[in-house]
């Protein structure tokens, strides 16, 4: 096989293949498909080939790129079977936890505005009224004495929590709860089960510090 035919060669290639009359060399800095002619990147002395001749000059190149392009195509298979499968876990691990419990409805802390010191939640107490529930968030309501009562029971399980100041038009702010960081304004201390208690705690962590002391617990 030659690798730089001529004119004659090459016309003669075409009408003995396909019948093609008049066909003059060309060279092209891409790859084009045309029906049974392919117009290809051609290193110096490439022309227009088809068939054969081009799988035959660019064989090398063709297994290439062919295997690039394999490559590419299990890539994204793997890519989007793992993506598959953690998903399928994630939905599987919440159907779990709704089924067992331990994933419930989340819960919204609200303290009168600028209300700042400890704050004592007691649970199951029978003269105190159930928790409210509103968007779908069970609602804990704290009273300007850093007091509140409920007769529901202590929120088990994994839930989604939120603080929030409430002004006496009903507007509401939400506070920064960022566990033991310093720009937290919520401290939660502790669950007393035997008193049916929730504790936390209001405000900078500098009036935490002098808060110590008349920990109501």
């Amino acid at each position: 096989m030659r690798f730089a035919p001529n004119e004659d060669d090459t016309k003669a290639l075409f009408r003995r293949n396909h019948g093609c009359m008049g066909l003059k060399f060309l060279t092209a800095p891409f790859l084009v498909h045309s029906g049974h002619y392919r117009l290809f990147f051609a290193l110096p002395g490439l022309h227009l080939i088809s068939g054969f001749g081009v799988r035959t000059l660019i064989g090398p190149l063709g297994k290439h790129l062919r295997g690039a392009r394999l490559q590419h195509k299990m890539i994204l298979k793997v890519a989007g079977a793992i993506a598959g499968i953690a998903a399928a876990i994630f939905v599987v691990a919440i159907g779990i936890a709704i089924f067992t419990g331990k994933l419930a409805r989340p819960i919204s802390w609200r303290f009168p505005q600028g209300y700042r010191g400890w704050v004592v939640m007691e649970f199951q107490d029978p003269h105190c009224p159930p928790m409210a529930i509103e968007d779908f968030y069970l609602i804990v309501s704290v009273s300007g004495s850093g007091r509140g009562c409920t007769s529901s029971p202590i929120p088990e399980g994994w839930r989604y929590t939120r603080y929030e100041y409430i002004d006496k038009q009903g507007s509401r702010t939400k506070l920064a709860a960022n566990g033991w960081n310093t720009n937290s304004m919520i401290w939660p201390i502790s669950i007393n089960r035997a008193k049916r208690e929730w504790y936390l705690f209001v405000g900078t962590q500098q009036e935490l510090n002098r808060s110590w002391k008349s920990r109501p617990d």
